[in-house]
């Protein structure tokens, strides 16, 4: 049999209208990746029985769990019910804002080469975020994903998908024509990286390996900013504990087409400072989001049409 390789593997998803329920009949939509992981692992239950012996000799079924990550390159359009998905709630036209809810997906990894195979997720939902706009190397605007799944088929021989059309061919979004604003005015950043994570607590009941239900709890936004020491705007917000929201935008080439990312209330947590040579002194700032009462929100995300 031959083995299976990535250049031939496709990640189709679709929303579902009701939770670990795949749509009938479902049009996916393909998920470019640079990278995925899939995971499922069989809770096991252990008996401590003390018998004539020093070993384990009980080993039987438990809970089930299942996640995913995805790592790719942020584009216009093609990430947009992923990041739907990690907000909990729709897009209300270009604008989407982290809510409370949470919204799930089927997802199908199809492996070709020889009998296709396919690895199904149901009730997918995104519980990690992490984005990374760098301008230190030439490299597109990254984002990782977290995901987790009610349920889980390796190995299928029959697909869930009626169809799963290629994704759109678009450029990615990168560094040359953003921006990062910090208050309001544009600032000299040289990276920004910030982190979603919702809690999500498994409902466990009696009679099953896999959760009744999801329910989300706390949701948090980390994150840190790195630029040259040119004044003392940085140092002074972060000693008078003020809000200093960062702004960033990344865009395809030219800034026509772009995502925006406005974090309206943020405080500064710690900065660090290093002389490692004769050149310019960077800082590094740690921040956290905090509800914003304007906005009800900490993170709205725009888009361009």
């Amino acid at each position: 049999m031959p083995v299976k390789r990535g250049s031939q593997h496709r990640l189709g998803m679709i929303l579902e209208v009701t939770y670990g329920t795949t749509p009938a009949t479902p049009a996916m939509t393909e998920v470019p990746i640079t990278r995925l992981r899939k995971n499922k692992s069989m809770g096991a239950i252990r008996s401590a029985q003390i018998r004539s012996h020093p070993f384990l000799d009980r080993l039987l079924p438990g809970f089930k769990t299942q996640d995913l990550e995805i790592g790719a390159e942020l584009q216009h359009g093609n990430y947009d019910s992923l990041l739907q998905l990690l907000a909990g709630q729709a897009w209300a036209t270009n604008v989407l804002k982290m809510g409370d809810g949470l919204l799930s997906a089927t997802m199908e990894s199809r492996m070709s080469g020889g009998t296709i195979l396919y690895d199904q997720f149901t009730g997918v939902f995104v519980n990690r975020a992490e984005f990374s706009i760098s301008a230190d190397q030439d490299a597109p605007v990254s984002v990782t994903f977290g995901l987790a799944a009610l349920t889980s088929e390796l190995d299928a021989t029959v697909a869930l998908a009626s169809t799963t059309p290629a994704a759109a061919d678009k450029n990615p979004f990168t560094y040359l024509d953003g921006l990062t604003e910090i208050a309001t005015v544009v600032r000299p950043v040289t990276s920004v990286t910030f982190r979603c994570e919702r809690a999500v607590d498994p409902l466990r009941v009696i009679g099953s390996a896999v959760a009744r239900e999801f329910v989300p709890g706390d949701f948090t936004l980390t994150g840190a900013l790195t630029m040259p020491i040119e004044d003392a705007l940085e140092s002074a917000r972060l000693e008078g504990f003020t809000n200093a929201p960062p702004h960033p935008r990344c865009s395809e080439p030219g800034g026509t087409v772009y995502l925006d990312f406005l974090i309206p209330q943020v405080k500064f947590l710690s900065m660090g400072r290093s002389i490692e040579g004769r050149g310019g002194l960077m800082q590094e700032v740690e921040f956290e989001a905090i509800y914003d009462t304007s906005s009800a929100t900490v993170m709205t995300i725009t888009r361009t049409a």
